[in-house]
């Protein structure tokens, strides 16, 4: 979840202050800033969400791929060196 991300909940922040700093007295009507805050920030939220998602997906298929390279070595050559190397994946 993404308020359980410490970085993300200080980037938002951060971007919370900004965009109400350069966009508070731009308009005559605090109802168009707070339409405009509300999608801006579901944008930084899937932005900032899909991101992540991508970082565990590109490890996960990291990890798998070693894995199975390591299961190759091991059906290839069964020694105790690649079951320990195998264990540890």
């Amino acid at each position: 979840m993404l308020l359980w991300d410490e970085k993300c909940v200080a980037l938002t922040n951060e971007r919370i202050s900004d965009f109400f700093e350069i966009n508070l007295n731009s308009v005559v009507s605090i109802q168009t800033v707070w339409e405009a805050f509300k999608a801006t920030c579901r944008g930084w939220c899937s932005n900032y969400g899909t991101t992540k998602q991508r970082e565990r997906s590109q490890r996960k298929n990291k990890l798998m791929l070693e894995l199975k390279n390591q299961e190759m070595q091991h059906m290839r050559n069964p020694n105790d060196q690649n079951r320990a190397a195998l264990n540890y994946t």
